[in-house]
């Protein structure tokens, strides 16, 4: 299922989320080896109990439920071009506009996860860290137990789940990746999953936490979607090279 919902952000603009919901067999979900999962999350190194190293692996979480239901969350970067610092007229990095759409799509992806996890009958998996303690305060990334454990998180590739593949498999793309001011993506985009016995309850469940979210605009009409954006506003004066975010998504490299 694929929708578009209006997301309102606390200075009052409104921008689109794509959102995806699909159901699959757990044992057709896409694993790295245990060996590996270290590097889904490309250069990160850990940063507390949610992350690889500290999180079990995919098959030995609630090995009796039998299904995983996917969220994916695109958030198109041109919004992240227009409306990060303020307005379109404001220049800022690609590294800033990165943050906002991180923060953006972060923040969402874990609220719907956390308003829809049912203790015992389904389990989250979100994206990056685990949202309960800080590095300063988590106790396995110290080597010690966890301060709240029945409040712990991992994220799908601290389990193993290959996102990427996850990614290609609901919308024919990989997922972009971005690195500091040089390369700014087309999107940002979120994969989080929750394990169950129920998917249609459990799609349900979610698409009534999307609705009755805060950030949620009634009757949304994503016509006006923004894209319709210079491709210099999108690049960062500086940068050398980097991803233009643009109406027709294309995807090359273009030397200043």
């Amino acid at each position: 299922m694929r929708t578009i919902v209006g997301y309102k952000t606390g200075s009052g603009n409104i921008m689109p989320l794509t959102l995806y919901i699909e159901t699959v067999e757990r044992n057709s979900i896409a694993l790295a080896p245990q060996e590996e999962v270290g590097k889904l999350c490309g250069d990160c190194k850990g940063w507390n109990g949610g992350c690889p190293g500290c999180a079990p692996y995919f098959q030995y979480i609630k090995p009796k439920m039998q299904f995983m239901t996917v969220l994916l969350i695109e958030f198109d970067m041109a919004w992240a071009a227009k409306y990060s610092r303020g307005g379109r007229n404001l220049i800022s990095s690609n590294y800033f506009r990165m943050g906002y759409a991180d923060r953006i799509t972060d923040k969402y992806a874990w609220s719907i996860l956390k308003k829809s996890y049912q203790k015992g009958q389904n389990f989250i998996l979100g994206c990056g860290h685990c949202p309960t303690c800080s590095k300063k305060h988590c106790g396995p990334i110290n080597n010690l137990p966890c301060r709240k454990p029945l409040n712990r998180f991992y994220s799908m590739e601290a389990t193993g789940v290959d996102c990427n593949q996850i990614a290609l498999r609901i919308t024919g793309q990989e997922l972009q990746w971005w690195y500091k001011d040089i390369i700014l993506p087309v999107n940002m985009t979120r994969v989080v999953g929750i394990i169950n016995n129920d998917p249609q309850a459990t799609e349900a469940l979610v698409m009534d936490k999307v609705i009755s979210h805060r950030s949620f605009v009634k009757d949304y009409n994503p016509s006006g979607s923004g894209l319709d954006l210079m491709v210099e506003e999108v690049c960062h004066v500086n940068s050398k090279r980097c991803y233009y975010a643009y109406v027709n998504l294309r995807q090359e490299y273009i030397n200043e």
